[in-house]
């Protein structure tokens, strides 16, 4: 046997060791359907500066070896596992945001040091000739053979230790931006109904690649896994909106809205990620009965008691980190951030700030964010 496949060998015996997480998996899961809980949840890793010091592999050679894919997934679910927080160690066929448009025929570029993207595109008429029941069933198209062969490799190897999620399924208007580029800022002033037409396109497409993974990793509709850390219920999926953000109220009430709600509404619901700011983004999709809650790529450009304070009154949550102030205590940090919740344990799902030499010491972190509470 290699030595890097000991090393993989000894990674997933790690997780096996590690004892049951049935309860921080049921805070996450309360969290989510509103109900109370004993202290809310909290993700973070511990230092495996042995793992840190291992030999990596470069983003080309994973992109083609599930093997070489699965080793470096494990250097950061192993933290997540050996923590004392709530965290689950979870996996993706890691394919980029490009995953769901080679459903489309394009084919994006695979580099070394950075995820994959995409430069193809299709023309106006290559769009307007396609129809959503052409994606009633994509399992065989673009890349999603690839993602759902991956998927079953890290099934067999992890043999239960860690659960398998969704690879990258961005969101309809995502996906409608990769697929026909910047044009497409533009063809909603031009021509609003072929825009609508390729939303019905991208919005077949998130819903039935979704179904495809699932059924593919048995996972219900509505729950899974998520970010090696997280625990779904009560909606089962993510969507990206990154480039809704750049968007005019209009737009986003007219393109987005609708299309990321009857995604949602598929799989009991989900929770919406972007990075970036837009506050008619936030309020159109708080609005939207099937969004559960949020992540923000940039805590920092948000203020934390307004965005917490329109969650708890909406009955929804935020899942992530919020921005740690310059010479901050941990003590004070925590309290700042649960202090928009007046008491109550809801609404949170917390991957605090911490530095490595707060890291070191887990156990004290995990007492002092429950005296915070």
């Amino acid at each position: 046997m290699s030595e890097q496949a000991v090393n993989v060998d000894t990674m997933i015996e790690r997780l096996r060791a590690v004892p049951s997480k049935e309860k921080a998996c049921w805070r996450q899961q309360a969290v989510w359907k509103g109900d109370s809980v004993d202290r809310l949840p909290v993700i973070f890793g511990v230092p495996a500066p042995e793992l840190d010091a291992s030999p990596r592999l470069n983003l080309d050679e994973c992109y083609h070896d599930p093997e070489k894919m699965l080793i470096e997934h494990l250097y950061g679910m192993v933290p997540i596992a050996e923590s004392p927080a709530d965290g689950i160690p979870s996996i993706r066929a890691n394919t980029g945001t490009a995953t769901l448009a080679t459903i489309f025929g394009l084919e994006q570029l695979v580099f070394p040091d950075k995820m994959p993207w995409l430069q193809q595109r299709l023309t106006k008429q290559q769009i307007s000739a396609l129809e959503p029941k052409q994606f009633a069933e994509v399992a065989h198209l673009g890349i999603m053979p690839q993602v759902l062969s991956y998927q079953r490799h890290f099934i067999k190897r992890l043999d239960g230790s860690a659960p398998v999620y969704l690879s990258d399924t961005q969101g309809p208007f995502d996906i409608a931006h990769l697929v026909r580029g910047d044009a497409l800022l533009t063809d909603m002033y031009d021509d609003p109904p072929f825009v609508h037409h390729l939303m019905e396109l991208t919005t077949a497409v998130y819903v039935a690649a979704t179904h495809a993974m699932k059924r593919n990793l048995e996972e219900p509709l509505d729950g899974g896994y998520h970010s090696n850390g997280l625990v779904l219920a009560n909606g089962g999926v993510r969507i990206c909106e990154d480039s809704p953000t750049i968007l005019s109220p209009a737009l986003l009430d007219e393109f987005v809205a609708p299309y990321t709600e009857r995604a949602l509404a598929t799989f009991g619901g989900g929770y919406i990620h972007y990075c970036g700011k837009n506050d008619h983004l936030f309020k159109v999709l708080l609005a939207q009965p099937s969004v559960r809650g949020f992540n923000f790529g940039n805590p920092e450009r948000h203020d934390v008691n307004t965005v917490m304070c329109e969650l708890t009154a909406s009955g929804k949550v935020y899942y992530g980190e919020w921005k740690r102030l310059e010479g901050e205590v941990m003590a004070d940090y925590f309290r700042r951030v649960l202090a928009p919740l007046e008491g109550v344990k809801r609404s949170l799902i917390f991957c605090p700030s911490l530095t490595q030499e707060e890291l070191k010491e887990p156990q004290r972190v995990m007492e002092i964010w429950a005296n915070a509470q």
